[in-house]
């Protein structure tokens, strides 16, 4: 599994998480990879979608630590998905997301969504 928790600094909106993020983004990591993988072969096309997708990075609360939140974790899994659906409601966090999935994934076939 390739897992990249860690992230940098990359200079753009990154919003402070609690110190429970850092275990909720291994879980939905681990999930991402065990079913893009899983079902690779049952279904034609396999659809991420993140609800609340925010900018694609967190830092934890009271340190220095970046960590790849859900949509670039989603993104890095070994068999990756077929589209991706990330929505988000504030326009900072979705720049910063769309900035960052076009920079280092710019191959993927995303969707992004911004109801006000």
């Amino acid at each position: 599994m390739k897992k990249q928790f860690q992230a940098s600094d990359d200079g753009l909106l990154t919003p402070e998480v609690g110190p429970w993020s850092d275990k909720k983004y291994k879980l939905i990591q681990n999930y991402a990879e065990v079913f893009a993988t899983g079902m690779k072969h049952k279904w034609d096309c396999r659809v991420y979608i993140d609800l609340f997708a925010g900018a694609g990075k967190a830092k934890i609360r009271g340190s220095n630590r970046i960590l790849n939140a859900s949509p670039l974790l989603a993104l890095n899994v070994k068999d990756r998905f077929d589209r991706y659906i990330f929505c988000e409601l504030d326009t900072g966090l979705m720049d910063a997301l769309s900035r960052r999935v076009t920079r280092e994934h710019g191959d993927a076939d995303v969707k992004f969504i911004q109801r006000i």
